[in-house]
């Protein structure tokens, strides 16, 4: 039921963040504050961006699990940073999710 109950704040909400901490049995919800989120999110976004395309410059195979440790940030976070990089035509996916590379653009 728990799962459940996470499953679906995450998909209705995007201030919601979820991360599984490595030690230990324990998870982590963020409710960020939409207040304050806009103008920091924004800088910090861009930031994991670059960081997204620095990453796969260095190694085009790249996984999202890897990005993820590497920024330290949920699998989905990364998830819509690749999204919103391919929106704006700054990477492509080439092939499949498996066995496929990442190319960039710019």
């Amino acid at each position: 039921f728990i799962c459940i109950c996470i499953i679906r704040a995450l998909q209705s909400d995007s201030n919601i963040e979820f991360r599984n901490e490595a030690n230990g049995d324990q998870f982590r919800v963020i409710l960020w504050r939409s207040d304050l989120q806009e103008k920091s999110s924004e800088k910090s976004s861009e930031k994991s961006r670059d960081k997204i395309v620095i990453a796969i410059s260095n190694n085009s195979d790249i996984t999202i699990s890897q990005l993820a440790k590497m920024l330290n940030i949920s699998d989905r976070a990364v998830s819509k940073h690749l999204k919103a990089l391919q929106e704006s035509c700054k990477i492509r996916r080439v092939g499949p999710d498996k066995g496929g590379h990442w190319e960039i653009l710019e």
